[in-house]
């Protein structure tokens, strides 16, 4: 098929509706011919002819009929707008791809390309017009986290928690009370703007300051009543300078951190330092925080109990949406940190940001972001000042709404009725054995048949096991909404037979009955609940680690111990075994001997090397090895040159021999 150009001038379709019904109704009247009706009210006479007989509708649009019919353009359309509230678009190739699967399974004959498997971009472009509510988007990235956190039960716990907070605090109308800190990086490597630029130029560049840049953090605070504290900047390193602190704005708090990342020491020298100076008076008062782990620790939140300060925590992974300065304040930080850096580059060619220029950019920004009007838009899009739960959207948590089917690992699968493939099936229940049975399903031919529904009662249908053979056979999940009821109408028969084709997604969570650790509430970290779960894990902790450090020290102990007795065994296998070595004179015969002269002196008895006499040797002198060469004397053991040398002793050669 000939892709659509652009601006291509259509040859159908230039009559009007209005005039086709009036020709039409003449023609019927019997007033005018169909060739007068058509020449006068500026109509196709062929296009008219056919509605006349019949064989077109009278009120079908001015164009050749589509492939499939509007119901089935309709399924379509939802299908898309529902895989992309989940988070599961659709891209245009998906689109087409579903558009000739549809066509097929219809049976209709069609103009899409069979090879490819997929309808043509005309087809799409004409389906988009058809729909003008449908258009293609660049959507943005959505954690899995996210996804799941931002579903009704979490936003609506939050905020009956939070409002009961402040209706026990009584600072629902006090908005100078409210507070909210957060931190956000900004990288000494800024994201470009968009240029404008040669049109059809395909390497468009703008400089930076590197490839990699490093990170600075910016902790920020403001109140509901558009009120900010100074800011807390931490820079990567171990100590700070002058220079490094230079031109920033007045009262700036600084910090350093091996990771350039807040820590829990960090954020208590803020608390202190900062916050609690620069609040005021005015008590009790409100701090929203997110959960991260350098916000909650027990001197931190002592330390706000004295000064009748709340600690909030918000729920985890929800803080795009719930809060304000994640919502309204930081992405206009960032945009004008990324001006202020090119700003900076064009003023000064030669050089790149470092460090030292932070403090001076940030300055800028801090005087333009930091505003009143961007503190007060953050809290009032989340709900919190003025309070009202209505601002997190429904549409905001369509991402959780993905069916779960929940399998209990200990007993035996629960199906309730549902349709397989094409076939609707409805199997009454019957007795189970104990054991998990996972059921496949069975194959059916493309034909669309409808079973009417059985009496059953309102328990779940429980699928007994088919006689197959010894192999577990294995079901795959369904790819359709429980169906409520069966009819018999041609609406049931419609929806029916796109079920295999338009697949929405579910989850096989298995429930084994163990309770998750996870946190997945907000908090108000200033509770006498929470400050005792804090010291009991602070206890257990402290615990841990004596029981590690008493356990390392056994191992240690016992390690020197097990080498301590390896080595008196080696000591001895090697004294043994010189011992077996050893060859000579035995002091044994020279002990018995010793009160005994000898009657005559044997050339034997004096050493080959410096003449010393056997005998005139005391008990514990060197022992003597004789030569294995021909000579055969003896010498004393230092005289051989190989005094501890056992090994070599005894194949000892002395040097004459050698010669």
């Amino acid at each position: 098929m000939v892709g659509i150009t652009k601006n291509r001038v259509r040859k159908q379709g230039k009559w009007d509706s209005k005039s086709m019904l009036t020709a039409y109704e003449e023609v019927k009247a019997h007033r005018l011919t169909v060739r007068q009706a058509a020449k006068q009210y500026g109509v196709p006479r062929t296009t008219l002819q056919r509605r006349l007989s019949g064989k077109v509708d009278i009120a079908a649009r001015a164009s050749r009929p589509t492939v499939l019919t509007a119901a089935e353009e309709s399924e379509l359309k939802d299908y898309i707008l529902h895989m992309e509230s989940i988070g599961f678009g659709l891209t245009l190739k998906d689109v087409c791809q579903l558009g000739f699967q549809m066509a097929e399974k219809t049976g209709r004959p069609h103009p899409f390309n069979k090879e490819k498997k997929h309808a043509g971009f005309d087809w799409f472009c004409g389906f988009r017009e058809r729909h003008p509510e449908l258009s293609l988007r660049k959507p943005e990235g959505l954690s899995a986290a996210r996804a799941i956190m931002l579903n009704p039960n979490v936003i609506n716990g939050h905020f009956v928690k939070l409002g009961e907070l402040m209706d026990r605090l009584n600072i629902k109308d006090k908005p100078s009370q409210i507070y909210n800190a957060d931190e956000t990086g900004l990288s000494l490597v800024h994201t470009p703007s968009k240029v404008v630029s040669l049109k059809g130029k395909r390497t468009v560049q703008s400089k930076t300051s590197g490839d990699r840049g490093e990170n600075v953090t910016v902790l920020g605070c403001a109140s509901a009543s558009g009120h900010f504290l100074p800011p807390f900047i931490i820079f990567k390193g171990q100590r700070l300078s002058d220079s490094l602190t230079a031109n920033a704005p007045p009262n700036t708090l600084f910090g350093v951190s091996k990771s350039s990342f807040v820590d829990t020491d960090l954020f208590e020298t803020w608390f202190k330092k900062s916050f609690i100076k620069e609040i005021g008076s005015k008590r009790p008062v409100l701090l929203v925080l997110d959960g991260h782990a350098s916000h909650i620790s027990i001197t931190t939140i002592k330390t706000a109990r004295q000064n009748d300060i709340h600690l909030y925590c918000l729920p985890p992974h929800t803080t795009n949406h719930l809060q304000p300065l994640d919502k309204c304040v930081f992405k206009s930080v960032k945009a004008q940190y990324n001006r202020s850096c090119e700003a900076f580059l064009k003023k000064n060619p030669g050089k790149v940001i470092t460090r030292y220029d932070f403090c001076g950019i940030f300055k800028e920004v801090f005087y333009n972001s930091f505003s009143m009007g961007n503190a007060i838009s953050g809290f009032e899009a989340t709900g919190i000042y003025p309070f009202d739960p209505s601002k997190v959207k429904l549409e905001h948590m369509q991402a959780s709404t993905i069916e779960t089917v929940f399998v209990n690992a200990h007993e035996p699968t629960v199906i309730a009725p549902q349709p397989v493939n094409d076939e609707l099936t409805v199997i009454a229940p019957q007795p189970v054995n104990d054991e998990l049975t996972v059921i496949a399903p069975q194959p059916v031919n493309d034909e669309l048949t409808v079973i009417a529904p059985q009496p059953v009662n309102d328990e779940p249908t429980v699928i007994a096991p088919r006689p197959v053979d010894d192999e577990p056979t294995i079901m795959e999940p369904s790819t359709s909404k429980q169906a409520d009821h069966v009819s018999q109408s041609s609406d049931s028969v419609h929806v029916r037979m796109f079920d295999n084709i338009l697949k929405r997604p579910s989850v096989d969570k298995i429930f084994n009955g163990k309770k998750s650790r996870r946190i997945t509430k907000s908090r108000c970290l200033t509770s006498d609940e929470i400050l005792k779960e804090l010291q009991d894990k602070e206890k257990s902790k402290q615990d841990e680690e004596a029981e590690k450090i008493r356990k390392r020290e056994e191992r240690v102990a016992k390690r020197q111990e097990k080498e301590k007795e390896k080595k008196q065994k080696r000591d001895d296998r090697e004294k043994a075994k010189l011992e077996k070595q050893k060859k000579g004179k035995s002091k044994q015969s020279k002990k018995t001997n010793e009160n005994q002269e000898p009657t005559e002196q044997q050339p034997s008895d004096f050493c080959g090397h410096c003449d010393g006499y056997y005998w005139d040797d005391e008990e514990g002198d060197d022992d003597w090895w004789q030569c294995k060469g021909t000579c055969e004397l003896w010498f004393h053991e230092t005289c051989t040159g190989l005094y501890g040398k056992s090994t070599e002793l005894t194949q000892f050669v002395c040097n004459n021999c050698l010669d």
